[in-house]
């Protein structure tokens, strides 16, 4: 990949320094192109076998979401989340952190201390993909639990992206969003094409953006629409390694 079609995309994507903090700017366009860069289907060969992949989504549709892969998630409501929640025998709860925006939530298996396992969200975040893609994570996080037999205890997440290209906790927990937001049908119709990859990125990201109400133009954006692009990316992106490497 030519570097000045991926510093024009990255640009496209986060706008110039006149449409934000300067050292902000920076600073997403390097995770954004770590991103664009980094080999998915090399990091699904590493951490998920394709048994454990076909073994995830089997018991995601059994305990959670009867539909994946076969039709695209619904963001929700906080009520149906708890109730979802409940019907698990996980506690939903929403929290506030005053600190920091980099923890948007965490699972805490089941303890003596609760007695039940334990999903908490950040209440404070304004944007409901945010927290519906969190709540998707943290609960593929259960589901992983019991499929992987990770008997390890709470999940707070990675601390920046190439830690989460890493960590198969992590990868198995996104999958569930990453094929939340494209099932199968709709990933064959945006992957399987001629044109080349940034091709195919550019414009599997655009869907994303005008399915769930992301701004596309940097100058309509805050933080949060920012965490969005990051995000969109990052489960585009295992969306197309997940069918290339392993036809799901």
């Amino acid at each position: 990949m030519r570097s000045s079609t991926l510093n024009n995309f990255v640009r496209e994507m986060i706008g110039d320094d006149t449409t934000m903090v300067a050292n902000s700017s920076a600073i997403y366009a390097d995770r954004i192109g770590r991103l664009i860069r980094s080999d998915y289907r090399a990091v699904l060969r590493r951490l998920l076998k394709p048994t454990e992949v076909r073994d995830l989504i089997a018991a995601g549709r059994r305990i959670a979401w009867p539909l994946l892969n076969r039709a695209r998630f619904n963001e929700g409501s906080i009520r149906s989340w708890t109730r979802r929640s409940a019907s698990r025998g996980i506690t939903l709860v929403l929290g506030q952190q005053e600190a920091s925006k980099t923890l948007l939530g965490f699972y805490l298996p089941k303890t003596t201390e609760f007695g039940r396992p334990l999903i908490w969200l950040d209440g404070t975040v304004k944007r409901r993909v945010i927290l519906g893609a969190t709540f998707v994570h943290e609960t593929g996080h259960h589901i992983a639990r019991e499929v992987l037999r990770d008997k390890r205890g709470v999940r707070r997440g990675c601390a920046d992206d190439s830690d989460r290209l890493d960590n198969r906790d992590e990868i198995a927990a996104d999958l569930f969003v990453s094929i939340g937001m494209i099932p199968r049908r709709s990933a064959v119709a945006l992957f399987r094409t001629p044109d080349n990859g940034l091709a195919r990125l550019r414009r599997a990201y655009r869907r994303i953006c005008e399915r769930y109400s992301i701004p596309f133009d940097p100058r309509d954006r805050d933080d949060e629409d920012l965490t969005c692009v990051i995000g969109s990316l990052h489960y585009v992106k295992l969306r197309e390694a997940l069918l290339s490497e392993f036809g799901v």
